[in-house]
């Protein structure tokens, strides 16, 4: 191995923040650490890619809120009421007909 493939080697060890190892499922814990600097929190997709020099890189696709999508599409029409009511019923009304979907299985 030439010295500069040495230290760049060396350069990427220093960055490594934990070790794990791999369910009999493929599945693997991501550290609190590394949650903690990607700022992953629980419904966030990890994103894993090949860079150019053969390694995997893993960053954080942050979940849509509902609240952070409010006023993306124009409204048909003017609602008037206290929004969680509406959410509320919005609820009920897809829990009715997921229930019913599953019904006609």
């Amino acid at each position: 191995m030439k010295e500069e493939d040495k230290s760049i080697q060396k350069e990427r060890e220093k960055k490594v923040l934990a070790t794990r190892t791999i369910s009999s499922k493929g599945q693997v814990v991501i550290p609190a650490e590394v949650r903690r600097l990607l700022n992953i929190e629980p419904g966030d997709q990890v994103i894993f890619s090949l860079n150019d020099f053969g390694e995997i890189v893993m960053r954080a696709k942050k979940r849509e809120k509902l609240l952070d999508l409010i006023g993306i599409l124009p409204a048909k029409k003017r609602v008037d009421g206290d929004f969680e009511v509406i959410r509320k019923k919005a609820r009920r009304i897809m829990a009715v007909r997921k229930h019913a979907l599953r019904e006609d299985e």
